[in-house]
């Protein structure tokens, strides 16, 4: 509730969440009566980790996004105030929160090591996922080589890594992945080598072509994986939507982005809460700036009400259609 005073000055704010324990019956959630709350926890595939549904995107710490928009490069205090209550709200349900990087990302990695290098007791609490293959943002080149993976897995470890946070990354992924590098041998054996050492603890690839996740299917190329990130299309698509079932069933953690892309008419906050009704979705990644984004789109998930407390670093506006009104 709020957001302006009277006058249409902003008010400085964030809205706070409280999920009843076992809420999952009508008349559990507040003021929604008859309507079950969404479970927040979710096991993550064969890594065994319990994890929050919504996951934070933080492209935003280090590119400019959304792409088009007027965005302005974050302080490491805006990250740190992000990342802290992000955390939270992960810790206060027992699970931990996913947090999605990659080399790609501009300061991204070297921004969320600064906050984990001020507070590393919040470390136990956060699953880091970062990835290699796209070089930026900006120009979206692509370099799949062993020599490219070596490097960027130099910077990742360099920022979020054992002697940096105090344990390993927890996934290391191909971004914006195709057949060719998937069927490298010399990438496949480089990447298992780094979860064998305890360099990385899972390997993982995000996929957005549906035509990439049916063929890599059946030539069998995502044996191995432990996490997989798709676009939500692949989710809900028909022709692809038994794939990801079959990857979840056979024990894959499947990470979901871009889910407000295609919702057609939907709102934002019903977009969410479809995707995170699905079974085969471990994990929803929202690129969500400010502690206001991370509390509507977690009551987005949990069809509950808000409430607001003062908050007093100052955060990108939210724009988004709120699940608080």
């Amino acid at each position: 509730t709020g957001g302006t005073e009277p006058s249409g000055m902003a008010t400085s704010f964030v809205v706070a969440w409280h999920i009843r324990p076992g809420a999952s019956t009508p008349g559990d959630v507040g003021s929604n009566i008859g309507v079950p709350a969404v479970p927040v926890d979710r096991t993550l595939g064969r890594t065994g980790e319990r994890v929050f549904v919504v996951g934070d995107g933080t492209i935003w710490m280090g590119a400019e996004w959304p792409r088009g928009t007027a965005w302005t490069e974050p302080t490491q205090e805006e990250v740190d105030a992000h990342l802290t209550a992000a955390i939270q709200a992960a810790r206060d349900q027992g699970v931990k929160l996913v947090i999605d990087t990659a080399h790609a990302y501009g300061m991204s990695q070297e921004r969320i090591s600064a906050f984990f290098k001020a507070h590393p007791e919040l470390r136990p609490y956060a699953f880091i996922m970062t990835k290699w293959g796209e070089l930026d943002v900006e120009t979206a080149a692509i370099d799949h080589s062993e020599a490219n993976l070596h490097q960027s897995v130099e910077q990742s470890v360099k920022f979020l890594g054992q002697s940096a946070l105090g344990q390993p990354i927890d996934v290391l992924s191909i971004h914006r992945t195709s057949l060719d590098v998937l069927r490298d041998p010399a990438v496949r054996e480089t990447m298992t080598r780094l979860r064998d050492d305890g360099v990385v603890r899972f390997l993982g690839a995000s996929i957005a072509d549906p035509r990439v996740l049916q063929q890599a299917v059946t030539e069998g190329l995502l044996d191995g994986l432990d996490v997989i990130q798709v676009a939500s299309w692949l989710v809900t698509e028909e022709q692809t939507a038994p794939l990801i079932r079959q990857l979840h069933d056979q024990g894959v953690g499947i990470v979901v982005n871009r889910v407000l892309e295609r919702r057609g008419d939907r709102p934002h906050a019903q977009a969410l809460r479809d995707m995170a009704a699905n079974r085969d979705v471990d994990v929803i990644l929202v690129s969500q700036r400010n502690p206001e984004h991370i509390a509507a789109n977690v009551a987005s998930v949990t069809w509950l009400p808000c409430v607001t407390v003062q908050q007093p670093a100052a955060a990108a506006p939210f724009t988004a259609e709120s699940a608080c009104a």
